[in-house]
Protein backbone atom coordinates (compact mmCIF):
# COMPACT_ATOMS: atom_id res chain seq x y z
CA UNK A 1 0.00 0.00 0.00
CA UNK A 2 2.64 2.43 0.72
CA UNK A 3 4.29 1.97 -2.75
CA UNK A 4 1.37 3.01 -4.49
CA UNK A 5 0.61 5.68 -1.59
CA UNK A 6 4.43 6.56 -3.00
CA UNK A 7 3.40 6.42 -6.76
CA UNK A 8 0.54 9.30 -5.51
CA UNK A 9 2.88 11.98 -3.86
CA UNK A 10 5.26 11.27 -6.73
CA UNK A 11 2.19 12.47 -9.23
CA UNK A 12 1.60 15.24 -7.49
CA UNK A 13 5.21 16.32 -7.28
CA UNK A 14 6.02 16.01 -11.31
CA UNK A 15 2.59 18.00 -11.78
CA UNK A 16 4.21 21.26 -10.30
CA UNK A 17 7.19 20.89 -12.18
CA UNK A 18 6.14 22.29 -15.58
CA UNK A 19 4.56 25.18 -14.11
CA UNK A 20 7.43 26.10 -11.96
CA UNK A 21 9.68 25.70 -15.13
CA UNK A 22 7.16 28.15 -17.05
CA UNK A 23 7.39 30.43 -14.01
CA UNK A 24 11.22 30.84 -14.24
CA UNK A 25 12.95 33.28 -16.23
CA UNK A 26 15.77 31.86 -17.08
CA UNK A 27 16.51 29.91 -20.17
CA UNK A 28 15.15 26.73 -20.65
CA UNK A 29 18.49 24.97 -20.27
CA UNK A 30 19.44 26.82 -17.24
CA UNK A 31 16.79 26.22 -15.71
CA UNK A 32 16.65 22.26 -16.45
CA UNK A 33 20.81 22.34 -15.45
CA UNK A 34 20.18 24.30 -12.02
CA UNK A 35 17.49 22.15 -10.76
CA UNK A 36 20.02 19.40 -11.02
CA UNK A 37 22.52 20.57 -9.10
CA UNK A 38 20.27 21.84 -6.40
CA UNK A 39 18.51 17.90 -6.61
CA UNK A 40 21.94 16.86 -6.02
CA UNK A 41 22.59 19.14 -2.99
CA UNK A 42 19.80 18.52 -1.01
CA UNK A 43 20.23 14.63 -1.60
CA UNK A 44 23.52 14.29 -1.19
CA UNK A 45 23.10 14.61 3.06
CA UNK A 46 20.58 11.89 2.90
CA UNK A 47 22.48 9.40 1.01
CA UNK A 48 25.32 9.74 3.46
CA UNK A 49 23.32 9.55 6.74
CA UNK A 50 21.29 6.51 5.23
CA UNK A 51 22.94 4.35 2.66
CA UNK A 52 26.82 5.37 2.80
CA UNK A 53 27.35 1.94 3.38
CA UNK A 54 26.33 1.13 0.02
CA UNK A 55 29.08 2.91 -1.72
CA UNK A 56 31.92 0.37 -0.90
CA UNK A 57 29.46 -2.10 -2.78
CA UNK A 58 29.06 0.03 -5.64
CA UNK A 59 30.33 -2.24 -9.15
CA UNK A 60 31.99 -0.10 -12.05
CA UNK A 61 28.92 -1.83 -14.10
CA UNK A 62 26.28 -0.04 -12.32
CA UNK A 63 27.77 2.93 -12.22
CA UNK A 64 28.05 2.73 -15.54
CA UNK A 65 24.70 1.99 -16.12
CA UNK A 66 23.52 4.83 -13.53
CA UNK A 67 25.80 7.10 -15.55
CA UNK A 68 23.95 6.38 -19.02
CA UNK A 69 20.60 6.61 -16.87
CA UNK A 70 21.43 10.04 -15.81
CA UNK A 71 22.21 10.99 -19.82
CA UNK A 72 18.82 9.74 -20.78
CA UNK A 73 17.81 11.77 -17.92
CA UNK A 74 19.57 14.79 -19.28
CA UNK A 75 18.16 14.40 -22.83
CA UNK A 76 14.17 14.12 -21.19
CA UNK A 77 14.69 17.26 -19.19
CA UNK A 78 16.84 19.33 -21.68
CA UNK A 79 13.95 18.29 -24.66
CA UNK A 80 10.88 18.64 -22.43
CA UNK A 81 12.02 21.90 -20.68
CA UNK A 82 12.98 23.71 -23.98
CA UNK A 83 9.50 22.56 -25.12
CA UNK A 84 7.28 24.70 -22.86
CA UNK A 85 8.97 27.32 -24.58
CA UNK A 86 7.22 26.53 -27.44
CA UNK A 87 3.99 25.06 -26.63
CA UNK A 88 1.53 25.00 -24.06
CA UNK A 89 1.75 23.21 -21.03
CA UNK A 90 -1.17 20.86 -21.40
CA UNK A 91 0.10 19.84 -25.03
CA UNK A 92 3.78 19.35 -23.84
CA UNK A 93 3.02 17.10 -20.95
CA UNK A 94 0.57 15.05 -22.74
CA UNK A 95 3.19 14.17 -25.19
CA UNK A 96 6.02 13.87 -22.54
CA UNK A 97 3.81 11.20 -20.88
CA UNK A 98 3.46 9.10 -24.14
CA UNK A 99 6.53 6.49 -23.08
CA UNK A 100 4.14 3.35 -22.11
CA UNK A 101 3.14 3.14 -26.03
CA UNK A 102 6.58 4.21 -27.28
CA UNK A 103 7.78 0.84 -24.49
CA UNK A 104 4.88 -1.60 -26.48
CA UNK A 105 6.49 -0.41 -29.83
CA UNK A 106 9.88 -1.13 -29.17
CA UNK A 107 9.00 -4.11 -27.87
CA UNK A 108 7.37 -5.33 -31.16
CA UNK A 109 9.98 -3.94 -33.52
CA UNK A 110 12.98 -4.98 -31.65
CA UNK A 111 11.94 -8.50 -28.83
CA UNK A 112 8.74 -9.45 -31.52
CA UNK A 113 6.38 -9.37 -28.29
CA UNK A 114 2.90 -9.63 -30.02
CA UNK A 115 0.27 -6.59 -29.78
CA UNK A 116 -2.44 -7.74 -28.33
CA UNK A 117 -6.12 -6.24 -28.85
CA UNK A 118 -5.74 -3.92 -25.69
CA UNK A 119 -2.37 -2.34 -26.47
CA UNK A 120 -3.57 -1.97 -30.12
CA UNK A 121 -6.91 -0.40 -29.37
CA UNK A 122 -4.44 2.12 -26.57
CA UNK A 123 -2.29 3.35 -29.38
CA UNK A 124 -4.95 3.76 -32.11
CA UNK A 125 -6.42 6.17 -29.41
CA UNK A 126 -3.57 7.70 -28.47
CA UNK A 127 -2.72 8.51 -31.92
CA UNK A 128 -5.82 9.49 -32.85
CA UNK A 129 -5.47 12.32 -29.80
CA UNK A 130 -1.96 13.21 -31.05
CA UNK A 131 -3.78 13.92 -34.29
CA UNK A 132 -6.17 16.56 -32.79
CA UNK A 133 -3.59 18.22 -30.25
CA UNK A 134 -1.32 18.86 -33.44
CA UNK A 135 -3.98 20.21 -35.33
CA UNK A 136 -4.77 22.49 -33.07
CA UNK A 137 -1.09 23.45 -32.60
CA UNK A 138 -0.30 23.78 -36.26
CA UNK A 139 -3.23 26.14 -36.37
CA UNK A 140 -1.37 28.02 -33.92
CA UNK A 141 1.56 28.18 -35.65
CA UNK A 142 4.42 25.92 -36.27
CA UNK A 143 6.60 26.57 -33.30
CA UNK A 144 3.58 24.47 -30.93
CA UNK A 145 3.90 21.79 -33.08
CA UNK A 146 7.52 21.76 -32.80
CA UNK A 147 7.51 22.23 -29.05
CA UNK A 148 4.58 18.74 -28.96
CA UNK A 149 7.71 16.91 -31.03
CA UNK A 150 10.41 18.30 -28.53
CA UNK A 151 7.98 16.75 -26.04
CA UNK A 152 8.06 13.34 -27.77
CA UNK A 153 11.32 13.09 -28.21
CA UNK A 154 11.69 13.81 -23.99
CA UNK A 155 9.23 10.80 -23.79
CA UNK A 156 11.61 8.30 -26.09
CA UNK A 157 14.70 9.38 -23.79
CA UNK A 158 12.24 8.79 -20.40
CA UNK A 159 11.76 4.92 -21.58
CA UNK A 160 15.34 4.59 -21.52
CA UNK A 161 15.90 6.44 -18.15
CA UNK A 162 13.23 3.53 -16.93
CA UNK A 163 14.40 0.82 -18.03
CA UNK A 164 18.27 1.32 -17.19
CA UNK A 165 16.75 2.39 -13.85
CA UNK A 166 14.72 -0.55 -13.08
CA UNK A 167 17.85 -3.21 -13.94
CA UNK A 168 20.01 -1.13 -11.72
CA UNK A 169 17.70 -0.45 -8.86
CA UNK A 170 17.12 -4.36 -7.97
CA UNK A 171 20.77 -4.16 -7.01
CA UNK A 172 21.38 -0.74 -5.48
CA UNK A 173 19.71 1.66 -2.90
CA UNK A 174 17.14 4.05 -4.23
CA UNK A 175 19.46 7.02 -2.57
CA UNK A 176 23.17 6.03 -4.18
CA UNK A 177 21.50 5.12 -7.34
CA UNK A 178 19.85 8.81 -7.54
CA UNK A 179 22.71 10.60 -6.54
CA UNK A 180 24.12 8.58 -9.24
CA UNK A 181 21.57 9.51 -11.83
CA UNK A 182 21.39 12.84 -10.98
CA UNK A 183 24.63 13.90 -10.94
CA UNK A 184 25.35 12.58 -13.97
CA UNK A 185 22.08 14.26 -15.66
CA UNK A 186 23.59 17.72 -14.28
CA UNK A 187 27.00 17.09 -15.97
CA UNK A 188 25.18 16.13 -19.17
CA UNK A 189 22.97 19.28 -18.88
CA UNK A 190 25.65 21.57 -18.44
CA UNK A 191 27.65 20.28 -21.09
CA UNK A 192 24.38 20.84 -23.15
CA UNK A 193 24.15 23.80 -22.49
CA UNK A 194 27.86 25.00 -22.44
CA UNK A 195 27.81 23.82 -26.57
CA UNK A 196 24.19 25.74 -26.85
CA UNK A 197 25.72 29.03 -25.61
CA UNK A 198 22.90 29.09 -23.07
CA UNK A 199 23.57 31.34 -20.04
CA UNK A 200 24.48 28.67 -17.12
CA UNK A 201 25.44 31.43 -14.98
CA UNK A 202 22.60 34.32 -15.69
CA UNK A 203 19.57 34.09 -13.13
CA UNK A 204 18.37 35.96 -10.56
CA UNK A 205 17.22 35.16 -6.87
CA UNK A 206 13.69 34.50 -7.82
CA UNK A 207 14.48 31.81 -10.23
CA UNK A 208 17.44 30.11 -7.59
CA UNK A 209 14.64 29.90 -5.85
CA UNK A 210 12.30 28.41 -8.20
CA UNK A 211 15.59 25.92 -9.11
CA UNK A 212 15.23 24.38 -5.47
CA UNK A 213 11.54 24.21 -5.57
CA UNK A 214 11.99 21.79 -8.63
CA UNK A 215 14.55 20.21 -6.84
CA UNK A 216 11.79 19.06 -3.66
CA UNK A 217 9.46 18.33 -6.77
CA UNK A 218 12.06 16.42 -8.04
CA UNK A 219 12.84 14.85 -5.01
CA UNK A 220 9.04 14.02 -4.54
CA UNK A 221 8.61 12.83 -8.03
CA UNK A 222 11.14 11.15 -9.61
CA UNK A 223 13.00 10.10 -6.29
CA UNK A 224 10.15 8.43 -5.14
CA UNK A 225 9.52 6.80 -8.65
CA UNK A 226 13.18 5.47 -8.10
CA UNK A 227 12.31 4.03 -4.98
CA UNK A 228 9.07 2.17 -5.93
CA UNK A 229 11.17 0.65 -9.32
CA UNK A 230 12.42 -1.96 -7.07
CA UNK A 231 8.67 -2.90 -5.36
CA UNK A 232 6.98 -2.71 -8.72
CA UNK A 233 6.73 -3.48 -12.21
CA UNK A 234 8.12 -1.24 -14.29
CA UNK A 235 4.70 -0.86 -15.98
CA UNK A 236 2.95 0.40 -13.42
CA UNK A 237 5.51 3.11 -12.77
CA UNK A 238 4.64 3.98 -16.11
CA UNK A 239 1.47 4.30 -15.47
CA UNK A 240 1.46 6.61 -12.92
CA UNK A 241 2.88 8.97 -15.39
CA UNK A 242 -0.25 9.18 -17.16
CA UNK A 243 -2.31 11.30 -14.53
CA UNK A 244 0.41 14.21 -14.91
CA UNK A 245 -1.07 16.09 -17.96
CA UNK A 246 -4.14 16.32 -16.38
CA UNK A 247 -3.16 17.89 -12.97
CA UNK A 248 -0.26 20.16 -14.84
CA UNK A 249 -3.16 21.15 -16.89
CA UNK A 250 -5.42 22.34 -14.27
CA UNK A 251 -2.82 23.89 -12.35
CA UNK A 252 -1.42 25.89 -15.60
CA UNK A 253 -5.36 26.98 -15.91
CA UNK A 254 -5.38 27.61 -11.55
CA UNK A 255 -1.97 29.54 -11.89
CA UNK A 256 -0.78 30.48 -15.29
CA UNK A 257 -4.19 31.10 -16.54
CA UNK A 258 -3.25 29.05 -19.43
CA UNK A 259 -6.86 28.37 -21.31
CA UNK A 260 -7.52 24.70 -22.30
CA UNK A 261 -9.01 25.03 -25.64
CA UNK A 262 -11.89 22.28 -26.51
CA UNK A 263 -9.41 20.69 -29.05
CA UNK A 264 -6.88 20.16 -26.77
CA UNK A 265 -8.73 18.87 -23.71
CA UNK A 266 -10.43 16.41 -26.13
CA UNK A 267 -7.10 14.84 -27.67
CA UNK A 268 -5.40 14.97 -24.50
CA UNK A 269 -8.37 13.02 -22.71
CA UNK A 270 -8.18 10.46 -25.57
CA UNK A 271 -4.55 9.83 -25.45
CA UNK A 272 -4.56 10.24 -21.51
CA UNK A 273 -6.66 6.82 -21.74
CA UNK A 274 -4.88 5.33 -24.67
CA UNK A 275 -1.44 5.76 -22.64
CA UNK A 276 -3.80 3.99 -19.75
CA UNK A 277 -5.26 1.23 -21.99
CA UNK A 278 -1.81 0.75 -23.84
CA UNK A 279 0.34 0.28 -20.04
CA UNK A 280 -2.59 -1.83 -18.63
CA UNK A 281 -2.79 -4.07 -21.35
CA UNK A 282 0.99 -4.32 -21.67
Amino acid sequence: MRYYLGLVVALVAISFTAILIRLAEATALTTATWRMVATVLLLIPALLAFERHGLPRLTRLDAFYSGLSGLFLALHFALWTVSLDYTSVASSVVFVSTQPVFVALFAYLFFREKLNAGVLGGIGLALAGSLLIGLNDLALGGDSLFGDLLAIGGALALVGYLLIGKAVRSRQGFLLYSVLVYTSCAVALALIGVLANAPLLTFSGRDLTLFFALAVATLGGHTVFNWVLKHLPASVVAVSFVGEPAGAAILAWLILGEPLVPLTAVGGLAMIVGIYITARSG
